[in-house]
């Protein structure tokens, strides 16, 4: 066979070839949204594996906090034996919003929020749409909607800012926590449970609780 013979069967190859190229090109394009079914295997035993439980989280307690509030989503009630406790805090600013007294203790309802300041109030209040600068220079934040009942370890003192006339004393002074619930159930309870306090709990018990001026 010649040369030119030669070249002429691998251009005919080469062309025969490469239609079948295309054509299976083809007939995949056209077929891709249905891949070819595959042969089945064969089945392997599994033993399952048990899943790892996520530790849960506890409650957030930053002075960020936790709330003009929502309806509550939830209210927890923490004792001293509980084995589920928040984190202890001190010195969280709070709204006391409810109190009961049962089998001898006093129990409060606490609402955390933030207490803000000077240009921290004032950046937050613009974050907010809110007057700027703020109103006697603080902003109180309360944008978790969460409360939480602590039954109060019984014989601390409690410092207020009001006295027994309903007049204010603004370096305030100590009472005892029954002198104190006395009044939060009579005629002056709006005096001794307004304004915010600084609340300590530890191991599930309020240790501390100090009410706060505000202009």
């Amino acid at each position: 066979m010649n040369l030119a013979g030669t070249k002429a069967v691998a251009a005919i190859a080469a062309v025969a070839v490469g239609g079948a190229v295309l054509g299976g090109a083809v007939v995949y394009i056209a077929t891709r949204g249905e891949p070819p079914a595959q042969p089945p295997q064969p089945r392997t035993e599994q033993t399952a594996t048990p899943e790892a439980t996520a530790t849960p989280s506890l409650p957030a307690t930053s002075s960020a906090s936790e709330e003009p509030t929502a309806a509550p989503s939830e209210t927890t009630e923490t004792t001293a034996s509980s084995t589920s406790r928040p984190s202890d805090v001190v010195d969280q600013p709070t709204l006391v919003v409810d109190w009961s007294r049962s089998g001898g203790r006093i129990r409060l309802t606490l609402d955390y929020v933030q207490v803000l300041f000077g240009e921290d109030a004032n950046r937050e209040a613009a974050r907010r749409g809110l007057e700027v600068p703020v109103p006697n220079d603080y902003l109180i934040v309360n944008d978790n909607p969460r409360l939480r009942v602590f039954p109060v370890r019984p014989g601390i003192m409690v410092h207020v800012l009001y006295n027994d006339d309903g007049t204010m004393s603004y370096e305030g002074r100590d009472i005892s926590l029954d002198a104190w619930y006395a009044r939060l159930t009579g005629s002056l309870a709006d005096q001794y449970s307004s304004s915010y306090f600084l609340v300590t709990v530890r191991d599930g018990e309020i240790t501390k609780i100090a009410q706060q001026y505000t202009p």
